[in-house]
């Protein structure tokens, strides 16, 4: 399993860096059920700040991004059901990505 962090993540949304983004497109193109990736759960709550906040990505398309990370086969997102509750939190609240993680967390951890 290959540990995808949120450098490779945001390269491969924003699209931005010409040198980094095809790496990352490549790195991601190539995972495969015997070469799985991995998302933890702090690289997608940073990748989903930064795209915020650095990139000015709008709720609905960040909530676009979060919801094909679930619904994919790779990358596997850590705890996918917890960023699926996190993500209906997202789309019905003005609190932002990470805190709806956080949030999430903490009532798994009742």
């Amino acid at each position: 399993m290959i540990g995808l962090d949120a450098n490779v993540l945001i390269r491969y949304f924003a699209k931005d860096d010409p040198v980094q983004t095809p790496k990352s497109i490549a790195l991601i193109h190539s995972l495969s059920p015997q070469r799985p990736g991995y998302v933890p759960l702090v690289a997608l709550a940073e990748t989903a700040w930064v795209m915020a906040r650095s990139y000015a990505v709008r709720r609905v398309v960040l909530a676009r991004i979060v919801s094909t990370m679930i619904d994919s086969e790779d990358p596997v997102p850590e705890s996918a059901e917890a960023v699926a509750t996190a993500l209906r939190l997202f789309q019905i609240t003005t609190i932002g990505f990470s805190d709806c993680l956080i949030v999430r967390s903490g009532q798994a951890a009742r």
